[in-house]
């Protein structure tokens, strides 16, 4: 365990075509940026004057949030039959054309109509969810350079956070929010570029190139005589029979429960566009002063982004791709830092110093959560079936954040203050820290001792498996694939 800056230096130069897709990631990451900074200030600002900003903020969450649930189980199915990296190219470009019918929005004034718009850029970005996760494990096939890897993919989310914040909020002061969304299609289309160009080869996993090393469908309950991905001509038959492949894999791989680690997460993510806005809401003796609202929220977005970018690189600190154990004790680390940072912001009463650092601890704890528990699926799960599971870890989060934006946003109309609401934030977050720390202390997941220790040789992925011997001595065993013991 440990790591230095050399360490992250060596994987882009091990692994060309990851630059390229760190670029592409870049792009992609900026442009969300500039829609979701003007896309809370412009909801916020066309939804003042009824008096009913949570209710707003709450469905603009809700616009994004659904899509998802439905979109997502889609991504994961086509990223495990096509090419992922072609199917990042084509959504991307989507994105970018659908992105301009925003400036329609603004210029009729429409939340109706933005969140249309919204919900179905959500629905492009669910579909890409488990071909952008997915596609990393087959650039980066390493377990302790993936970890990197994932990391330094977070780098590129949080770089855009910070200057996203910074110059969104800014050119939305100045320009206006027109010139946000105009931003986001460039961005796009500069994403698919990278990925067209840099990053060659075929990624369908389903092709001979991918088919080195099959499933263990022995041992996963699936028969060796059934494909690892079902390729029905009824399209419904298709996606029932691949449920039901990915309903048995996750009831034997050993670490299924650990879907439900970042879906439980968002009792307390959630709340933090509603608690964030509310504190950036500034107002003077004329009413509500736009650019210092805009400042503030780019400032806040600023400091998330710093949080995000310091969690996961700490935490590198005392984890080890390839001993996942490592992974799952440092989520739980990141539940309690996520609970001490919402307690902190509840005890600010307006937008400041104080505020930003509590943003910014609650933030370094749920964004190494939110990396970590996405790396042990990486990890751990056969890449032919990956785009299903990262697909069903998604879906399960986005419902269930959906829901819990509702519930805030209600309460907020309702007259909770946004003290009130990160105080149960950080007890909820609090309470998840002692169950999933007990998951943890139990050896169940990631933590089990068959998952002791993960080495690839070559490209091939093997488990080291410690059992306890006729005499109470270890044995160590070397599977290949999931095992059973």
């Amino acid at each position: 365990i440990g790591v230095t800056w050399r360490d992250y230096v060596q994987v882009f130069k091990d692994y060309p075509r990851y630059r390229y897709y760190f670029l592409s990631g870049f792009c992609q990451h900026i442009g969300n940026w500039f829609v979701q900074i003007a896309g809370l200030l412009l909801v916020e600002h066309l939804s003042a004057h009824h008096g009913s900003e949570g209710k707003s903020l709450g469905s603009l969450i809700l616009s994004v949030m659904i899509p998802k649930g439905i979109f997502a189980q889609v991504g994961g199915i086509l990223a495990d039959r096509f090419d992922r990296r072609n199917l990042l190219v084509s959504m991307n470009i989507a994105s970018a054309i659908i992105a301009l019918f925003y400036i329609l929005a603004v210029a009729l004034g429409s939340l109706k109509l933005v969140f249309i718009i919204t919900g179905l850029r959500s629905a492009i970005e669910s579909a890409q969810y488990s071909s952008v996760h997915g596609l990393i494990p087959l650039l980066v096939p390493d377990p302790r350079a993936l970890q990197l890897a994932v990391t330094i993919q977070s780098w590129a989310w949080c770089l855009t956070a910070i200057l996203g914040g910074m110059v969104a909020g800014a050119i939305t002061a100045i320009l206006g929010y027109q010139a946000c969304y105009f931003l986001d299609s460039i961005a796009y289309f500069a994403s698919a570029f990278f990925l067209y160009y840099g990053v060659p080869g075929s990624f369908n996993v389903t092709s001979t190139t991918h088919k080195d090393h099959e499933m263990n469908h022995a041992k996963d309950g699936i028969s060796r005589d059934e494909s690892t991905l079902t390729t029905s001509t009824n399209p419904v038959l298709s996606v029932m029979q691949n449920f039901y492949e990915l309903v048995i894999y996750i009831h034997n791989c050993g670490f299924g429960m650990l879907l439900f680690l970042k879906t439980t997460a968002t009792l307390f993510m959630a709340p933090i566009d509603i608690v964030s806005a509310t504190f950036a809401h500034m107002q003077d003796e004329d009413g509500e002063n736009e650019s210092s609202s805009s400042f503030a929220m780019g400032m806040t977005f600023t400091v998330l982004g710093i949080g995000s970018w310091l969690g996961p690189t700490l935490l590198n600190f005392i984890t080890d791709g390839n001993r996942p154990y490592t992974v799952q004790r440092a989520c739980v680390i990141g539940l309690f830092l996520a609970s001490g940072g919402w307690y902190l912001v509840s005890l600010s009463t307006s937008f400041g110093v104080g505020f930003l650092l509590a943003v910014l601890i609650r933030s370094i704890g749920a964004s190494a959560l939110w990396l970590l528990s996405t790396l042990i699926l990486q990890t751990l799960t056969e890449k032919q079936i990956m785009g299903r599971v990262l697909a069903l870890d998604f879906t399960l989060f986005s419902l269930v954040d959906a829901g819990v934006a509702i519930m805030y946003g209600r309460l907020y109309d309702g007259g909770a203050s946004k003290q009130t609401l990160s105080v149960l934030a950080a007890t909820l977050a609090l309470l998840l820290g002692f169950v999933w720390g007990c998951y943890h202390l139990a050896q169940r997941g990631a933590a089990a001792p068959r998952f002791q220790q993960l080495h690839r040789e070559g490209s091939e992925r093997s488990l080291v498996v410690v059992t306890e011997g006729a005499r109470g001595d270890e044995e160590e065993l070397e599977m290949i694939g999931n095992v059973e013991h």
